[in-house]
């Protein structure tokens, strides 16, 4: 009989019992009867068995505890850099597109209605489809612009912030339900353009600011395809992307993945509670003289 045959015969019959250890202390630790198996950190938790195991019939191994513990990820840190992220995208989304939808809905110049729906149509295509020319557009930007590179959270707001074309077009419906009067009455008292935008029009729209602000918000903050494909560090990446971690070939941590889920699901609860206020506000307020 040879090695291999008695290998088969003793599977057949004995049932393998093991546990992975790290070191020493845990190795005298282990129950009489275990067999331990010693795993280096080149493993990063993954035991690689001869073919030979997988031809062995009945073989049984108790999987209780064949898997590798995780090094402590630096949760809070993604939270914060998804909240930094969703913050700034989603201001300077506000900011541009209310500026944006102020021009084409109250300005006249050539070609203003081709331009808008060359936006439109720009929004029926997904964002899967320009990753690898942002990728390639950040990895150029960042030899001259450093805090715009690959790996950067500069880069990655950029890129959340080319998907205004939306939020163009809902500030400019808005904007269009707005009696042009006022603006007039406003411009006949001496106001500038620019105080007829800030003291007539913004008030008048801030429900639909919130609307953007709170979208842009939840955008960024769940966004995964772009951060995954720009972030790299550990202590750069977003809680959508930096979630992914608990996932193991040997095992899937799913309480750790879904107080991650959890998590992430509070500054959106946070966000719309401070703006639901603004909601329901702001429809008359700018709307009288005084």
């Amino acid at each position: 009989m040879t090695n291999f045959q008695a290998g088969t015969e003793l599977a057949r019959s004995e049932r393998i019992d093991f546990r992975l250890v790290a070191n020493e202390e845990q190795a005298a630790a282990a129950p009489e009867g275990k067999q331990v198996v010693r795993v280096g950190e080149q493993h990063q938790g993954q035991i690689d068995l001869p073919d030979e195991f997988a031809r062995i019939g009945g073989l049984r191994l108790n999987y209780g505890v064949a898997f590798h513990t995780p090094p402590p990820f630096p949760v809070l840190t993604w939270l914060w850099n998804s909240v930094k992220v969703a913050f700034s995208s989603a201001f300077l989304i506000l900011g541009l597109a209310t500026i944006s939808a102020y021009a084409f809905a109250r300005m006249r110049f050539n070609h203003k209605t081709t331009i808008l729906r060359g936006m439109l149509i720009l929004q029926m295509f997904p964002p899967f489809l320009a990753l690898v020319a942002l990728y390639n557009l950040f990895d150029r930007l960042g030899d001259y612009v450093p805090w715009l590179g690959i790996d950067t959270h500069g880069a990655y707001i950029l890129a959340m912030v080319g998907g205004i074309s939306l939020m163009i077009w809902m500030i400019i419906g808005y904007f269009s339900t707005i009696d042009v009067s006022l603006e007039e009455a406003a411009a006949m008292d001496g106001a500038t353009p620019w105080q007829t935008f800030y003291r007539i029009l913004l008030p008048l729209s801030v429900p639909i600011l919130a609307v953007v602000f709170i979208i842009s918000f939840i955008n960024a903050i769940n966004e995964f395809a772009l951060a995954s494909a720009l972030l790299r560090s550990t202590d750069k990446l977003t809680l959508a992307v930096g979630s992914t971690n608990y996932f193991h070939p040997q095992n899937t941590l799913w309480g750790n993945y879904a107080a991650a889920a959890v998590l992430s699901g509070l500054p959106i609860t946070v966000v719309f509670l401070i703006m639901q206020r603004f909601l329901v506000s702001g429809l008359t307020a700018g709307g009288v003289k005084g």
